[in-house]
């Protein structure tokens, strides 16, 4: 969720994204995550006709090609190590991270650069959360089991996925 939709960029007001997720179920459920982090979002660039920014790049993983050595990024960054990190559920229980997109965002998307260094343009932007951790432009790419979270169905079949949420247009004025 977002309190709103529009948001300065002169001064810059970071984008508050909450995201939560549910047991809709009607009985206890399991979830292993490998971070501490247990969510992700993607921010679409209208105008640049791509993902323009992935939260993870700069948190979990390092960006696609990256050496994920933070000393040579452009700007100082950590990154969180893998972490087993399970969260029981009851029906009606959620778990829920409030993240935050300070519009920075890599205007060579297109090439493959992923350096997330330069302030958003003013525009319209695409916000997509998920539960789990994304990579454009498939978030489900087997690349790296560590970005899906697990559970297990009462049959034993154990499950590993990134779940999305709908995108929420915002606009940067």
């Amino acid at each position: 969720t977002l309190k709103k939709t529009k948001f300065t960029t002169n001064p810059r007001e970071p984008v508050e994204i909450n995201l939560t997720l549910i047991n809709i179920g009607n009985q206890e459920i399991t979830l292993t995550f490998h971070y501490k982090t247990k969510f992700d979002f993607m921010v679409y660039g209208y105008d640049q006709g791509d993902y323009v920014y992935v939260w993870s790049f700069d948190h979990i993983s390092g960006p696609i090609g990256w050496s994920a050595d933070p000393s040579t990024y452009p700007i100082p960054i950590t990154l969180e190590e893998p972490e087993i990190n399970s969260v029981t559920l009851k029906p009606g229980e959620y778990v829920s991270q409030t993240l935050i997109w300070n519009h920075l965002h890599d205007n060579n998307a297109l090439a493959g650069g992923w350096i997330q260094v330069e302030p958003a343009p003013k525009g319209r932007y695409r916000i997509e959360g998920f539960a789990g951790f994304s990579r454009p432009p498939s978030p489900w790419a087997p690349d790296n089991p560590l970005r899906y979270f697990e559970y297990t169905l009462p049959n034993g079949t154990l499950i590993r996925t990134v779940l999305k949420t709908p995108g929420i247009d915002i606009t940067l004025v």
